[in-house]
């Protein structure tokens, strides 16, 4: 006999306007569409997750949208819509509950699988701390670090069926990416230049990464979603980055787009030949992307962020010829340091090694999708969980 669907409730706090909306979303349109739960999804900011999924309307405060009910998160519509809890309660990305939820955890006859969904690491210690079971020592109910990871075991990475295939389909097919490109504004495929998407933070070293590119002499298109580091880019371009407005400058040609959507700027991952990705939603999707990346990580206080960065390197790009792990790990150290006054960016060196980097992310794509995916697993442990429980 099938087991009942899950449901599911998941909330999201967003931090740095898109970063956590956009793991949240893709990982509760997958556990609705791919592993058939019910999902509700609690935002406490409509106006950023608005510029992702154009469908969601920032008025209403409860809608359907993709498969998955959506609630605006505030005081109000958690005292008067929220009566009980689904069958697993999803703190995600270190938000913290609204009260009357914990509450409701706590006076349950049989409690939810409370889970802490914990940002995406590389780092081996996640393996030994991932999926432990600890009571919390107020409510005394159990709760569960959830760790989003890479390994065989960590909670993985999300990704929707279909996915790789998808994805390879689109990158063998010339005319399919050239009737995406059209679409938004981007000119059809030229192997005469290197494309490369550039979203980044605006802290990162924009202005020395393009001179060093310059001074390549290599054609290079840079493909920059609309509102990503506007005033290093209105420096070096001389003027402010406008959508469907091309701008050459020697070798670089700058082409400005509108907000992608979250299917569209896989679509640019899966179409450049280098992807700069920030953040953690768009590094994964770089990863199922199968192309070269250099990622943009948040900075943390005390370069805490460095290890993590150096583990994602280890995993992602162990095995790769040693002089390009060289030159990418050198690379990234600048991008994520903010560059060096007495240094350039190995700009040239890297970009001699894209056919080597491209061969090594395909391959490790595929391997890497080899592995259940987030959603699958999550859905797995719940069940066991709640088959525990009785």
């Amino acid at each position: 006999m099938n087991a009942a669907p899950l449901k599911i409730d998941i909330f999201c706090h967003v931090v740095d306007n898109l970063g956590d909306i956009g793991v949240c979303w893709r990982f509760c349109k997958v556990l609705a569409r791919d592993q058939g739960c019910y999902v509700r999804l609690f935002v406490d900011d409509f106006g950023a997750f608005s510029k992702i999924e154009p469908m969601l309307d920032k008025t209403r405060d409860v809608q359907h949208v993709e498969d998955v009910e959506v609630f605006r998160w505030d005081n109000a519509v958690i005292t008067n819509l929220y009566n009980g809890c689904g069958d697993v309660v999803i703190e995600a990305l270190a938000c913290t509950l609204p009260e009357k939820v914990e509450m409701l955890i706590a006076e349950s006859r049989k409690p939810p699988v409370w889970i802490d969904l914990e940002y995406l690491s590389a780092e081996p210690w996640i393996d030994t701390h991932h999926a432990i079971v600890s009571m919390h020592p107020q409510y005394g109910v159990n709760k569960t670090l959830f760790f989003i990871g890479f390994s065989e075991k960590s909670g993985g990475l999300t990704r929707e069926k279909g996915l790789i295939e998808q994805r390879l389909a689109f990158q063998a097919d010339p005319a399919a990416q050239d009737a995406w490109r059209a679409k938004v504004g981007l000119p059809p495929r030229d192997t005469r230049f290197i494309d490369l998407s550039l979203f980044c933070y605006a802290v990162s070293p924009v202005e020395k990464l393009l001179a060093d590119l310059q001074a390549t002499g290599r054609p290079i298109r840079l493909m920059v979603p609309a509102g990503v580091a506007t005033e290093p880019l209105t420096r070096f371009m001389g003027q402010k980055p406008e959508a469907g407005v091309v701008v050459q400058k020697g070798n670089l040609y700058f082409h400005n787009l509108t907000f992608l959507t979250q299917d569209d700027y896989d679509r640019l991952l899966w179409s450049c030949d280098l992807n700069f990705v920030r953040g953690e939603d768009s590094l994964v999707r770089a990863v199922w992307a199968g192309n070269p990346l250099v990622w943009d990580i948040y900075k943390q206080q005390e370069d805490a962020h460095m290890p993590k960065l150096r583990a994602f390197h280890d995993h992602y790009w162990g095995g790769l010829a040693p002089e390009c792990r060289e030159i990418l790990d050198f690379f990234s150290v600048m991008w994520n340091e903010g560059g060096r006054q007495d240094e350039d960016f190995p700009a040239d060196r890297l970009l001699a090694c894209l056919p080597r980097i491209t061969e090594h992310a395909r391959l490790v794509s595929l391997k890497q999708a080899e592995q259940d995916d987030l959603a699958t697993r999550l859905v797995n442990f719940v069940r066991e969980q709640m088959k525990n429980q009785g």
